[in-house]
């Protein structure tokens, strides 16, 4: 299944929005975000992965 992509800066990632997973090459829904003491933000997704992002790089989000 195919699914079309907008570029979105992780600082405006909230819970419930569907990420690009690069694992699984599919999307998956973000279950917690917060930001660490170094200024990352952490966005772990229901299957358990953890990423961290700057607070301007770009996430891929599901349409």
């Amino acid at each position: 299944m195919k699914y079309e992509y907008d570029r979105k800066p992780a600082r405006d990632i909230v819970p419930g929005d569907m990420i690009f997973n690069v694992r699984t090459r599919s999307p998956v829904a973000v279950d917690t975000v917060f930001v660490e003491s170094n200024g990352k933000l952490v966005i772990e997704d229901v299957t358990g992965n953890v990423t961290a992002f700057g607070r301007k790089e770009l996430v891929l989000v599901a349409k």
